[in-house]
């Protein structure tokens, strides 16, 4: 269970999916998730 979530964050932090982790790292998807989901997020830690 723990592998398909690693994989989908580096492919959610990787430039191009298809070229893989060689084609750079970004953040805009972590921005993103945490932008549609920081409620769900501390509600779910409160």
């Amino acid at each position: 269970m723990v592998v398909p979530v690693v994989l989908s964050v580096l492919a959610g932090l990787t430039n191009n999916i298809f070229v893989g982790v060689s084609s750079g790292l970004t953040t805009r998807w972590l921005v993103e998730v945490w932008a549609f989901y920081r409620n769900t997020i501390f509600l779910s830690l409160g």
